[in-house]
């Protein structure tokens, strides 16, 4: 659909089970975007680079935020850029890399990129001293592996990878096609092997884990030994259980309610507690009263026992074996049971539950609370392997 795009367009467009698209009459490639989501004032502009046609796409803003005349002056100076820098391209033969990156940041709306400018401009010259000043034509696979041992025999392994994030940042904003020669699948594969052991997946293998429990028991806190076991057996995450207070938990119904607020996705759930967690709740609740802790937190901070300061999950003498890692080991060992990924997730808080038209409420929670149970007596057992007991 091609109009003139009004308020009363705007207003008058609505979302009706699929995206919607009016096209401005009045500005070539400026249109509205209707999602299910939000009404969105968007560029598109088709140029030639390298003989090679390219088609780019620009945000211009919220339209229930911003006047449709503002948002046509917006996508106007959008188009002359565009326009500008594909005519950089036609004049000068090359670009050095550095030349390139202050280029591309310095174009309008990549808002990330002005406020990182200066930083990200000193960490190219930083990682790649010999290259920056090189043409950008002259970067091609060899020279992005050469580069990439380079950095990490000189930098280690993690800023191996922010370099290659760098350059996969110039590649995809590159109007000029000045790195037609370097291919973003190899910058790709590059970071998904770089560090295999220190992927957000990464979990503790299932045969190690009576060796990981023995190492929990012999901790000189109880509190962070039972912190531990906790973030195992429900599989949350550890900026949820740390912030569970202890108003949260009701033993009756064996329910941690989640609050929104710590929640990142801000939406609360119910935590089903299996009978394991339950016991090492009652040796929390029995500990607080031991040792006098006035704190509303389940695991507070060793320092702060009487302020509601969040307990550190990782451990200095136990690296790579807490924290995050245990809300990974709890959904690998619902993947061996054979529970469906959805389920798991929703038991571990970390996707909403089914709508109840979909699902009875009443089904719903024993099919949890069972799933829950079954679950946890899986990892009792795995703990219980070779250490002695759990």
């Amino acid at each position: 659909m091609k109009t003139k795009i009004t308020q009363e367009i705007i207003d008058g467009t609505v979302w009706g089970g699929q995206d919607v698209i009016v096209r401005d009459a009045e500005l070539h490639g400026f249109f509205l975007s209707v999602s299910k989501r939000a009404k969105t004032f968007k560029a598109q502009a088709d140029i030639k680079v390298g003989g090679v046609r390219r088609t780019k796409r620009q945000t211009i803003g919220n339209a229930e935020l911003l006047n449709v005349q503002i948002a046509r002056k917006l996508a106007e100076k959008w188009f002359s850029e565009v326009r500008d820098a594909t005519e950089l391209n036609r004049v000068h033969s090359s670009i050095s890399l550095y030349d390139l990156l202050e280029e591309i940041l310095i174009r309008g709306g990549l808002k990330a990129g002005r406020r990182h400018l200066h930083e990200k401009l000193r960490n190219l010259r930083r990682w790649f001293p010999d290259r920056a000043n090189e043409p950008a034509r002259q970067l091609n696979d060899a020279c992005l592996m050469c580069a990439y041992g380079e950095v990490k025999a000189k930098f280690g392994v993690t800023t191996a990878e922010s370099a290659m994030r760098l350059l996969r940042f110039i590649k995809d904003n590159d109007v000029r096609n000045e790195m037609a020669g370097l291919s973003r699948q190899l910058i790709d594969k590059s970071l998904q092997h770089s560090k295999p052991g220190y992927s957000n997946d990464r979990s503790i293998p299932l045969e190690n884990l009576s060796e990981w429990y023995r190492r929990v028991q012999i901790l000189p806190n109880p509190l962070r030994r039972n912190m531990h076991l906790f973030g195992l057996y429900t599989g949350l995450r550890p900026a949820v259980y740390t912030r569970l207070q202890k108003d949260d938990i009701d033993f009756e119904t064996q329910v941690a309610h989640v609050r929104a607020c710590i929640t990142p996705n801000n939406h609360s759930f119910d935590c089903f507690l299996s009978h394991e967690s339950v016991a090492i709740l009652e040796e929390v609740f029995e500990l607080h009263a031991a040792f006098g802790i006035s704190s509303k937190l389940l695991f507070p901070a060793k320092s702060s026992s009487d302020r509601d300061i969040p307990s550190i999950t990782r451990e200095k003498s136990m690296p790579g074996l807490t924290g995050s890692v245990l809300r990974n080991t709890h959904r690998v060992v619902a993947q061996k049971m054979g529970m469906a990924r959805d389920l798991s997730m929703i038991l571990a808080g970390g996707r909403r539950r089914p709508d109840r038209d979909m699902l009875q409420e009443l089904d719903f929670q024993n099919l949890s609370r069972g799933q829950k149970q079954a679950h946890s007596r899986r990892i009792t057992d795995l703990l219980k392997s070779s250490s002695g007991g759990a």
